[in-house]
């Protein structure tokens, strides 16, 4: 497999106009994926970092030309992450978040697990992981994505399908 790189994550307008390039060498070592909270003038975004790991809330503001970073917490870290032949390396990847709950459910494809970050939102201090919501080896094959229904489902995207209900 090849050679993992820090990563960013770009910025780009309603209309597909560049705006600008997040590059933080702790907070996002190596962006995988992210879920976002678009709340008008400011904005939430939950990024998960595939080298170290972790997964970084990042509080935005947003104007009409540029989006500027307010805050950026680590809220969530300890999870397995190892060089795939077929996806680089793997590790935390697939967010979702449930607003009204102030949960985060993170898919970790080498933990081959589902957890959910309590507080995710308003967390100042990293948990380990998180709790497990679930884990099956038989069902997960290391999650990739994730979705929340708004009935509460969860709906993982990865080797085989799995849906339940948190």
């Amino acid at each position: 497999s090849g050679t993992p790189q820090h990563g960013a994550l770009q910025v780009f307008d309603q209309n597909g106009n560049f705006v600008t390039v997040f590059q933080d060498g702790h907070f996002l070592d190596s962006p995988w994926d992210l879920t976002l909270v678009d709340l008008g003038s400011t904005a939430v975004v939950f990024v998960s970092n595939v080298l170290s790991g972790t997964v970084t809330r990042l509080k935005l503001n947003v104007g009409s030309k540029n989006v500027t970073i307010a805050s950026k917490t680590q809220i969530a870290s300890g999870y397995l992450t190892a060089p795939n032949s077929a996806a680089v390396v793997v590790g935390p990847t697939g967010l979702a978040y449930d607003v009204s709950r102030d949960i985060l459910y993170v898919a970790s494809t080498d933990d081959n697990e589902i957890f959910a970050i309590h507080e995710a939102g308003t967390r100042t201090t990293p948990v380990d992981k998180g709790s497990v919501v679930f884990s099956d080896p038989n069902k997960l094959h290391g999650p990739l994505g994730l979705m929340l229904t708004p009935s509460g489902h969860l709906i993982k995207i990865g080797r085989a399908s799995c849906r339940e209900r948190v």
